[in-house]
């Protein structure tokens, strides 16, 4: 053999390899060649359709294809598949001319009976249709048909449907006339539809073929079938359009307006807009209240005003509206209520007026007296002033009280009670001072009512409550300067006039005069004279020439205020008089001190001893003659003392002189006269004020005389308390409705500011202001009025003008205006109305501070049929935290009224509290059942009678039935009478039929008013033609575990044979005595019980029992006999419902848009549901025996089916098939003229290839 080097093996090897890829490379293209030119070999498709509508496929159907090529007969046939379908290969050279072909379809196996069918196939005509109901073969419009155009009814909104005109058209040029159809052409159809909701609506078109054109959408926006409506949330709004939004209209007891208001209405259309809304008023429209939108707004505030017409002075009426879109969709008529609006009252009506509130102003001018001045009327002190108003419609809603500049005074309202009267106090002295300046007291009143109408009234009044006074005393003279000064003060040589100027208050009525007079130094008074004022309220008053005094002076106003009389030093004038004698006879004295004055100024002794007055008397001209001095009003006790001139005998100083026991010390003597004395007298004095009068006379007979007064007092004032009201009819001592006390203090020398009064209410101290009248020479009252709840404690104690001190007064009272408050528990009897079926307590509650348990009046009545009963005592009573309280147990049966009033310490009595008569019935009705006997069979005639006793019975409450075992249809009529308390109740005789032969029971239930209940119940039987059977409740039914089961069988008589029969499933076996027990129960009747085991019912199937027995009257019995209605049978399933899916696989994916799902489901007896889940959604789905088919759609996302079956006896199962993804992707399927898959030819190629290759290799290599 021939070597070669390894150079020249790399050459060869790089040539041979070349080589070996450019024939792998043909090799591939003409494979590939290959492939395509038998990729595109037509085929010839038949699809075999049963039912071209229902698309049901004919599968397995055996189809022939005969045609000539080449002058030699080609039959080719094949199944159609399980989609109904077979293809025939066709050669490419056959179609370029047309061929013409035979199609056979068989219609049995023997080929007896087929269809022929001869077309000519052309390249691109190859898919046909079958149709065996009209057995046509029909060439498969591929071409799908278009929509050209849709057209609506109506492009603007309406609210009915809408219709919508599509157009489409189908070029079926295609079609081939065959045995049976139509020729081609250009079809065109229109269809219409009725659209009745908005939304985006698809319209496909669909051929006879089956092809969809594309999807041509249609949005309808502009139906509108919604109903105007109220904007959610919000609430219709009433209000006054002029008001001030201080006056709430809309109460809780009506709403009300004043002569118009205003409504605001929010509303909303979500389709064509709002175009009107009406207003009505009692279910009628109102005149020209109706808005029109015209722009159609989705939402809007409606705003109406509602006016009362000119001609009416009130209108009252509900009001409602409706509403209307601009289609034409009208809502209902929505009242106005409460609920939907800012209305506040449970009363829906609206009360229109504009009838203003009267109101009258009057004052109480009893008390006061009037007086004129300048055409004003004055009173002399304030009154009362009583305000009232009415108002009948809307009711009373603000009174406002005003002074001048606008002052508020008062002020009251009534925000939510309906107020038709009212009274209010008030006094001209609550008026400031300074808004009544001029003495005039302004009312002006303002009343509103809640619609808003006002009343005005004004009310003036001159009122002078103030005491006029001397202001000042002017002296109007020439120079005005004092020459001398003597013990009258001052000393004048020129004439003097006074002018006294006297002032009122501020609130005056005008000083109406001045009266005055003089005293001069002798003590002589001049007359009173009573002199006009200016216009200033002064008077200018003359003097004498050779006056010396005192001027007094007082004034008056128009209402007869007067001021104290001046009583004062204050201007003392003596008025060019010429002194001839400078030293006149001169007296002298001096009192004893004291701090105190009585009430006119005069030293006040509280001492009981003599007074001792220091008395000086003087006369240097003359000489003293006589002094005599005497006690005014007691005349008897007069003295003097007579200085004897003797002109041998001359007196000495510091000598004394004695005159009736009373001692005089000479101080001054002038020979024989004596010009000077001193002395003390000790004045006793009887009364309470004393005037001791000295006179002094010289011995040329002129005197002068001096009175000197004072007050003596040695008895502290005496204090009483008294009252009004000593004591009120009924009441406790010390307990008051109202109260006046009396404070009097008996003392002569009385002063207001001596008086301590402490007056405290519940342990604080109050101040209220005494007002002090002499009633009496010494005796001076003083009233407090006591009116408000409260304890009072009032101390009186007095001090004279000596500071003497009474005793001091106690006492102690209680005012209680408020009557007590009695409440009764009610009892809440529900249903049973007055009656109750056990024991009560009904709890007496007292609201009142002064309670008196002995003052409550408890009344009552108990009866028992008709006898009376002990009515309950109460409890003791308890105070509780909303009063006092006391209960009443009622627990003994009968009938019970009762009564309660209270009474506190004061004597008020409350109102009579009162409840409706109640019942106490604790016995249970009596029940009796006669004419028949429990556990009793009967033969003869049965009439079952049923009474019920009670006292409260009611036959509404009674139910009787009786029932027969096994039959629901017997009904056995009754009668009823009502004999006094009790009922009874009679049934009619049951036939002596056999389909009434049975097991009976008699049920009772009686209830009476109270609610007591009573229960009875009785079973007997009846066996005219044989046994009776009681059955379980099993019939017909099915059950997943074994149970047991009784039977019971009554006769009348002894049963002699007894057997039982079980069958399952159709097969019948009878069962041994060991394998069932049979009791005989007690009773007047032959009653067996037949047990039978649930190990008897343990397998699947469907059992029936039979019960045969023959009793000793030779009756032959048997349970399934159709007059016994005793059918024992019943299903025993334990096994699930068996399911798998035919043709679905998890995990796995489907090249296609949609998948026919089928799942095989079946029961082995009955099944009761089926639930198909997708991705947890339901599907439906189609049902055909056993086989269950739904349909899977594409979706790139996997899918899970799950399938739940449940059978009649509750036997449960379930099947899941996850991860199944149902997506096409575009494939080649290559196939040869026979059908088979080129792939095998490709790989072969390959393979072939490879093997030479790798042989040719190896063998270069060796």
């Amino acid at each position: 053999m021939k070597r070669v080097s390894k150079k020249g093996e790399n050459v060869m090897r790089k040539r041979y390899g070349w080589l070996v890829i450019l024939v792998m490379g043909m090799v591939v293209c003409g494979a590939t060649s290959f492939l395509k030119a038998h990729e595109e070999t037509p085929c010839f498709t038949i699809q075999l359709w049963k039912n071209y509508e229902t698309k049901d496929p004919i599968v397995k159907q055996k189809v022939t294809l005969q045609y000539e090529e080449e002058e030699t007969l080609q039959t080719f046939t094949q199944l159609s598949d399980e989609d109904g379908k077979v293809v025939f290969p066709i050669h490419d050279a056959a179609m370029e001319k047309g061929m013409e072909v035979l199609v056979f379809i068989h219609h049995d196996e023997q080929e007896e009976t087929m269809n022929r069918f001869s077309i000519c196939l052309q390249k691109d005509k190859l898919d046909y249709v079958y149709h065996k109901e009209k057995n046509v073969l029909q060439l498969k419009d591929k071409q799908a048909p278009i929509i050209t155009k849709a057209a609506l009814s109506t492009y603007q909104f309406s609210k009915d449907p809408i219709l919508i005109s599509l157009t489409a058209i189908d070029d079926s040029n295609t079609s081939q006339e065959l045995t049976y159809g139509e020729k081609g052409g250009l079809f065109q159809k229109e269809a219409v539809f009725t659209i009745v909701n908005n939304g985006r609506y698809v319209f496909y078109a669909k051929d006879e073929q089956g092809n969809l054109s594309a999807p041509y959408e249609v949005k309808v926006q502009n139906i509108d079938t919604t109903i105007p409506t109220l904007i959610s949330g919000e609430k219709i709004t009433l209000y006054d359009p002029h008001g001030d939004g201080r006056r709430p209209h809309t109460t809780l007891f009506q709403t009300c307006f004043a002569k118009e208001f205003a409504i605001r209405i929010p509303i909303m259309d979500e389709g064509s807009g709002i175009a009107k809304v009406t207003l009505f008023s009692d279910g009628l429209p109102i005149e020209n209240d109706c808005l029109n939108f015209a722009q159609h707004p989705q939402k809007e505030d409606a705003v109406f005003v509602v006016r009362l017409p000119e001609e009416m002075v009130k209108a009252q009426g509900t009001i409602s509206f409706s509403l209307e879109d601009a289609v034409g969709n009208c809502s209902d008529v929505i009242p106005i209520t409460r609920e939907n609006s800012n209305i506040k009252a449970a009363r829906n009506d609206i009360l229109l007026e504009k009838q203003a509130m009267q109101l009258h102003i009057s004052a109480d001018l009893t008390t006061a007296h009037q007086y004129a001045n300048k055409d004003v009327i004055w009173l002399d002190q304030h009154v009362p002033i009583t305000i009232q108003g009415t108002d009948t419609l809307s009711g009373i809603y603000e009174v406002r009280i005003y002074t001048k500049q606008h002052h508020l005074l008062k002020k009251q309202q009534w925000d939510d009670e309906r107020k038709e009267e009212f009274h209010m106090k008030v006094s001209t002295s609550d008026i400031p001072l300074q808004y009544r300046k001029d003495g005039a007291c302004f009312f002006y009143v303002e009343g509103s009512d809640h619609a808003g109408n006002i009343s005005k009234t004004s009310y003036t009044c001159y009122v002078d409550d103030q005491r006029p006074t001397i202001a000042f005393f002017r002296l109007q003279g020439q120079t005005h300067k004092p020459v001398a000064k003597t013990q009258l003060e001052l000393f004048y040589e020129e004439p003097l006039s006074v002018y006294v100027q006297a002032l009122d208050g501020e609130a005056s009525s005008g000083i109406a005069f001045i009266q005055w007079y003089t005293i001069d130094a002798m003590g002589v008074k001049s007359d009173i004279h009573k002199d006009v004022t200016d216009d200033h309220g002064g008077l200018s008053i003359p003097l004498n020439d050779g006056f010396s005094g005192w001027l007094y002076a007082m004034t008056q106003d128009y209402c007869h205020h007067s001021s104290k009389a001046s009583n004062q030093q204050a201007y003392v004038h003596s008025q060019g008089i010429v002194i001839c004698h400078q030293l006149n006879p001169h007296l002298s004295y001096q009192l004893p001190h004291t701090p105190y004055q009585d009430i006119e100024g005069l030293p006040l002794y509280t001492k009981s001893a003599p007074i001792t007055i220091h008395l000086r008397m003087q006369d240097k001209d003359s000489g003293i003659q006589k002094v005599s001095w005497r006690l005014l009003g007691d005349e008897e006790n007069t003295h003097q003392l007579l200085c004897d001139l003797q002109p041998k005998q001359a007196y000495q100083v510091d000598q004394k002189l004695k005159q009736d026991e009373q001692s005089f010390h000479i101080t001054g003597v002038n020979h024989n006269l004596i010009t000077s004395l001193e002395t003390d007298i000790a004045v006793t004095s009887k009364g309470n004020h004393s005037t001791l009068e000295v006179v002094l006379v010289d011995w040329h007979n002129r005197t002068d005389t001096v009175h000197i007064s004072f007050c003596k007092d040695t008895m502290a004032p005496n204090v009483n308390l008294l009252f009004e009201d000593q004591k009120e009819e009924g009441a406790d001592n010390g307990y008051f409705t109202k109260r006046t006390a009396i404070l009097q203090i008996q003392e002569q020398n009385f002063i207001e500011k001596g008086v301590d009064l402490n007056i405290q209410k519940d342990h604080k101290r109050i101040q209220m202001d005494l007002h002090w009248q002499k009633v009496s020479k010494d005796i001076y009252e003083a009233r407090l009025s006591f009116q408000k709840d409260g304890t009072y404690a009032l101390a009186l104690q007095a001090y004279d003008a000596g500071k003497l001190a009474s005793k001091k007064q106690h006492t102690i009272f209680t005012i209680d205006t408020k009557p007590p408050l009695v409440t009764i528990d009610r009892l809440d009897s529900g249903n049973t109305k007055g009656f109750f079926h056990q024991p009560q307590r009904i709890t007496i509650q007292v609201d009142e501070t002064h309670f008196d348990a002995a003052r409550m009046k408890i009344d009552g009545v108990a009866k028992q049929q008709e006898r009376l009963l002990q009515f309950p005592k109460p409890t003791p009573w308890k105070k509780g935290k909303d009063g006092y309280f006391t209960h009443l147990d009622f627990v003994v049966d009968g009938t019970y009224e009762l009564q309660v009033q209270a009474e506190d310490k004061a004597g008020q009595k409350s109102e009579s509290i009162s409840i409706l008569p109640f019942t106490i019935d604790t016995q249970k009705p009596q029940i009796e059942i006669m004419g028949v006997t429990a556990n009793t069979a009967y033969q003869g005639m049965v009439k079952p009678v049923i009474i019920c006793r009670d006292a409260a019975i009611d036959r509404h409450l009674v139910s009787v039935s009786l029932t027969c075992a096994n039959q629901t249809k017997t009904k056995l009529a009754y009668q009823v009478k009502e004999q006094g308390k009790q009922l009874r109740y009679q049934f009619s005789s049951i036939p002596f039929q056999r389909t009434f032969d049975g097991i009976y029971t008699v049920s009772v239930k009686a209830k009476d008013r109270a609610g007591n209940q009573s229960e009875k119940t009785l079973t007997f039987s009846v066996n005219r033609f044989g046994s009776v059977y009681e059955l379980p409740k099993v019939s017909n039914a099915y059950y997943r575990h074994p149970f047991a089961i009784e039977i019971t069988e009554s006769n009348v008589t002894r049963l002699l044979e007894q057997q039982v029969f079980l069958s399952v499933n159709g097969s019948v076996q009878k069962l041994k005595k060991e394998e069932y027990t049979v009791v005989k129960n007690k009773g007047n009747w032959y009653q067996y019980t037949y047990h039978l085991p649930k190990k008897l019912f343990q397998k699947n199937g469907r059992y029936q029992v039979y019960l045969l027995s023959k009793d000793a009257a030779g009756n032959a019995n048997d349970n399934t006999a159709y007059t016994k209605h005793a059918i024992v049978k019943f299903m025993m399933d334990q096994n699930a419902p068996q399911i798998d899916f035919m043709n679905l696989n998890a995990h796995t994916r489907y090249d296609a848009n949609k998948r026919k799902v089928q799942v095989f489901i079946r029961d082995n007896m009955q099944l009761k549901k089926v639930t198909i889940l997708v991705n947890g959604k339901a599907l439906a789905y189609e049902k055909k025996e056993d086989m269950y088919t739904f349909m899977l759609y594409q979706s790139s996302l996997p899918q899970q089916v799950n399938v739940y079956a449940e059978d009649a006896a509750g036997n449960i199962q379930t099947i899941s098939c996850e991860d199944i993804t149902i997506l096409p992707h575009p494939s080649y399927t290559l196939q040869t003229p026979n059908g088979q898959p080129y792939g095998y030819v490709f790989a072969g190629i390959i393979l072939v290839g490879s093997v030479a290759y790798i042989y040719k290799r190896r063998k270069h290599a060796r």
